[in-house]
């Protein structure tokens, strides 16, 4: 700002810096005390492009919130026992490997009375059971762990809200299943399915030898449509119960029915 009423000058420039103004000066310029182009100078300097930018502060964006949706209850479910794992509504809660003492305390649990009922067990009877050189405070450190374990991943994955005593419930009896939990062993289904499949590849690998034929595991495995890894394991089970032998060098012989020569 440059004005010549030097007697409003000062409360003039006072109310235009309040209003943005960076600098002022008075005429008549002094080259001796303040010229004009130190003061043009100082102002490019500070608030030139070259200078550092000063923001503006930007007017919070307004967000609107939607409504998050509504999230169930869980009300029970299939608790099942695998191979190495366990599932509830479909989803796995336990590793075999990450926590066999968890493991080994469901199965404690598993236990119903005459009139279908999960039986209640006691923290120092379960300890008694596994032999747990913990004791009881071993058991309930467990319990308490798998149950915040078992409402982080039912609410993460399945989005249901899950207590602490949902699965596991505890006082009075002692330990044990809700109510609203089944229990199906899947396991041993699963095992049953595979030596139902192990027979199966069985059966075809004898009927392909029949007939003096002689048959390499490579030939053996495209045949039963497997790699020759599962061909190989199939064969050596055979060999074992002394049905078929190889024959020849191992690398350029086969397999064939063990002939049986009669008295």
């Amino acid at each position: 700002m440059m004005t010549a009423h030097l007697a409003d000058g000062f409360n003039l420039s006072s109310e235009l810096q309040r209003n943005g103004v960076r600098e002022c000066i008075a005429k008549p310029f002094s080259d001796a005390a303040r010229p004009l182009s130190s003061v043009i100078l100082a102002v490019v300097g500070e608030y030139g492009p070259k200078a550092k930018t000063i923001e503006t502060p930007k007017p919070a964006p307004i967000v609107v919130k939607e409504p998050l949706p509504e999230r169930s209850r869980f009300d029970g479910g299939e608790l099942v026992f695998e191979a190495g794992r366990i599932t509830l509504c479909g989803t796995t809660i336990l590793l075999r490997t990450r926590s066999k003492l968890k493991w080994r305390i469901l199965e404690v649990l598993n236990r119903r009375d005459l009139n279908g009922k999960w039986i209640g067990i006691s923290g120092p009877e379960i300890a008694e059971i596994l032999g747990l050189r913990s004791g009881q405070n071993g058991v309930s450190g467990a319990i308490r762990d798998f149950r915040t374990s078992i409402c982080k991943i039912l609410s993460a994955e399945l989005g249901l809200i899950c207590d602490q005593d949902d699965v596991i419930r505890s006082g009075g009896p002692g330990y044990r299943l809700n109510e609203w939990i089944r229990i199906e062993d899947g396991s041993q289904s699963k095992t049953q399915t595979v030596e139902d499949e192990g027979q199966s590849r069985r059966d075809r690998i004898l009927e392909l030898l029949a007939g003096g034929k002689r048959l390499r595991t490579v030939a053996i495995a495209d045949s039963l449509g497997c790699s020759q890894a599962t061909a190989k394991r199939e064969l050596d089970i055979l060999r074992s119960t002394g049905v078929i032998e190889f024959i020849g060098p191992s690398k350029t012989g086969g397999y064939q029915l063990r002939l049986v020569m009669s008295e």
